[in-house]
């Protein structure tokens, strides 16, 4: 998951970021060791200031 993070120019350490896999929210803590499938739905969720 870290690594996919990285080839889509996110930047892992970036505050406000949140990830699902499968529907099931990933821990940041647990982004590296979460290893990705090729049917797993993933869901990034970035933070924005505005209003």
């Amino acid at each position: 998951l870290h690594q996919l993070l990285l080839d889509l120019e996110i930047d892992p350490f970036r505050p406000g970021i949140a990830v699902a896999v499968d529907q099931e929210v990933i821990l940041r803590t647990q982004w590296e060791e979460t290893e990705i499938q090729p049917e797993s739905e993933i869901e990034i969720i970035r933070a924005a200031q505005g209003g």
